[in-house]
């Protein structure tokens, strides 16, 4: 079973699985052929999980339990479908590809989650057709399943089957996330140019322990249970709350869209980042330690000179 990556259009990052082909360079042996036969069959189930094989591709078939880069949803026989492009020997080109994918994948993924797909999650879609020398002998396979994209189109290992856990996108703690034309991209070392600095995690599960389903909080409730929570990550992550307003850096958090609330995602993401005209302004260096923003060293504002128990009126104001 020879297959070649695409970029299906539907997800970040190609892919590409190890042919399974058996070794002529010694006679064939029962065992041998059972073995190929019984992993080639393991490679078409839905549920199967590949490891990351040469460059950070999926590979050999693994236990979803151990770390792998991509789950089968399905493995669909184009060669069934109405339609000669299906059929065709010619091998199809990246715009049908893409085209394929998100008409068939789409469907076929949802229905493998049973409709609890987090389309604001960390998977997303992926798709592996026949390579170009199994499709001229026929082979005519489009394989649907999950992935977690990474940078410069590669994959991020996961453990366990996607329909068992919390499909929040979220990162660890210590985790600096990459930028591009002043928006977030993906982790990246924190010597790197990058959007934000996560500094903890919220579970909004146990914030809102009553809440089904479809009962998801508002928005306005997050905000109100996050601010206090991620202030206090901030102050944990750097220490106390003066470390935190020299980086002159603003406490952000991440909330839970109602469609994302609805299929079990209840994951937050606690970060430092600053917001300028652009967007997200460029951070180098952990805040931690030497920290730029925008290029240049944080300068932090000044303390308050004057404490009072009454209000100060604004200039031109007389008291009241």
């Amino acid at each position: 079973m020879a297959l070649r990556a695409v970029l299906a259009g539907v997800g970040l990052g190609a892919v590409a699985l190890a042919a399974l082909t058996v070794s002529t360079d010694r006679p064939l042996i029962p065992d041998l052929v059972q073995d190929k036969q019984a992993e080639a069959q393991r490679a078409e189930a839905p549920g199967a999980c590949f490891a990351s094989g040469p460059s950070g591709r999926p590979g050999s078939v693994v236990d979803c339990a151990a770390e792998h880069v991509f789950e089968l949803a399905a493995a669909l026989d184009l060669g069934e479908y109405p339609g000669s492009a299906f059929s065709s020997a010619a091998y199809p080109d990246q715009k049908q590809i893409a085209a394929w994918s998100q008409q068939l994948c789409e469907g076929t993924v949802n229905t493998y989650l049973r409709g609890r797909l987090d389309a604001h999650g960390r998977f997303r879609i992926g798709a592996l057709l026949s390579s170009e020398k199994a499709w001229s002998s026929g082979e005519h396979v489009l394989r649907c399943g999950l992935e977690v994209p990474g940078g410069s189109r590669k994959l991020l290992p996961s453990t366990g089957r996607v329909a068992d856990q919390d499909q929040s996108l979220t990162y660890d703690t210590g985790v600096c996330v990459g930028a591009e034309h002043n928006m977030p991209t993906d982790p990246v070392d924190c010597g790197q140019p990058h959007a934000f600095e996560v500094i903890g995690q919220a579970d909004l599960a146990a914030q809102f322990p009553d809440r089904t389903d479809a009962a998801p909080p508002s928005e306005d409730e997050q905000n109100n249970e996050l601010k206090g929570l991620c202030e206090k990550a901030a102050e944990t992550y750097l220490g106390d709350a003066e470390r935190l307003r020299a980086t002159t850096l603003d406490v952000n958090w991440t909330i839970v869209k109602p469609q994302s609330w609805l299929v079990g995602s209840r994951k937050a993401v606690c970060f430092l980042a600053k917001h300028n005209d652009q967007g997200f302004a460029i951070i180098s260096g952990s805040v931690k330690g030497d920290v730029l923003v925008d290029g240049a060293k944080p300068v932090a504002p000044p303390k308050p000179t004057r404490s009072t128990a009454q209000p100060i009126a604004p200039p031109g104001r007389p008291p009241e």
